[in-house]
């Protein structure tokens, strides 16, 4: 769609009025199959604290950060599902996974199924301004974080996802759609 394009200036319009959220999401895959470990959760919440540097960040999200909620007596507690990813032990780490592998809000989200893979969720405000430098000004920074932790951390894959990976793949196909209706018109 062209900067002409009625669809496309409703669209702008209706993003400048209500904002515009984007997401990336940072897959930890390690090679083991287990995240709930100690230097595991360590990595996860150092990734997740990494992340809040990137531009235009609203939120970030992952199991180290997960407000978890429960009740103790009269009282309701809520406190993040990993305290201290830093002093954690492996007894912590298994109480930690029994309880996000009950948590319906963190299943298929935060973490898969079988609690081998997880994810860093990264929800960003985009000015809207010039979307054409937006998101590549978030993935010139997104993407050298990611080599580091790959370089630091081996035996973990690190995988972008999200619609900020899929807009980068569709950019230039959807480019070339388009100059090539503009030249038929």
């Amino acid at each position: 769609m062209g900067p002409d394009n009625p669809d496309k200036q409703t669209l702008d319009l209706f993003e400048q009025e209500f904002a515009k959220d984007d997401n990336l999401n940072i897959l930890f895959i390690p090679n083991d199959g287990v995240i709930f470990t100690p230097e595991n959760l360590q990595i996860i919440d150092a990734l997740t604290e990494d992340a809040w540097n990137l531009p235009y960040v609203r939120l970030v999200n992952s199991i180290t950060r997960f407000q978890n909620t429960y009740s103790e007596g009269d009282m309701l507690v809520v406190e993040d599902l990993i305290p201290d990813p830093y002093s954690v032990t492996e007894e912590e780490a298994l109480k930690a996974k029994k309880i996000a592998q009950s948590r319906i809000e963190i299943q298929r989200s935060l973490i898969n199924d079988d609690a081998s893979i997880s994810a860093i969720s990264i929800i960003f405000r985009l000015p809207g301004l010039d979307l054409a430098s937006e998101i590549p000004a978030i993935m010139a920074e997104a993407n050298p974080l990611i080599k580091k932790y790959r370089e630091n951390y081996p035996n973990v894959n690190f995988q972008l996802t999200g619609l900020f990976q899929l807009e980068r793949h569709l950019r230039k196909p959807v480019k070339k759609m388009d100059k090539a209706l503009h030249q038929q018109c």
